[in-house]
């Protein structure tokens, strides 16, 4: 039987939580071949519009207590989301 490892649990428990903890009226896409970045959030304002606004978001979890609340980037992470220009949007009319 196939099993479920933890690091797939965690992925799912880290994803839940980021989503709990942003407002309601934005939008999360989970991202495809993740390579660096696991998801893009665009951001609606209250009046419920599109604010032109995004940002990607790359989740780490940990079992391990002594790891929470620490980020570590390796440097060619680091250059990578240096370099990461913002989305470009592409209208095609039929």
């Amino acid at each position: 039987m196939p099993k479920r490892s933890r690091s797939h649990q965690l992925e799912t428990l880290s994803e839940d939580r980021f989503r709990n903890l942003i407002p309601e009226l934005w939008v999360v896409r989970r991202k495809d071949y993740d390579y660096g970045i696991d998801l893009e959030v665009e951001l609606f304002d209250e009046n419920e519009s599109a604010t032109g606004l995004m940002f990607y978001v790359q989740l780490k979890a940990t079992d391990d207590q002594t790891k929470r609340n620490r980020i570590s980037l390796k440097e060619d992470s680091r250059s990578y989301y240096r370099s990461l220009r913002p989305p470009r949007t592409i209208a095609i009319l039929t």
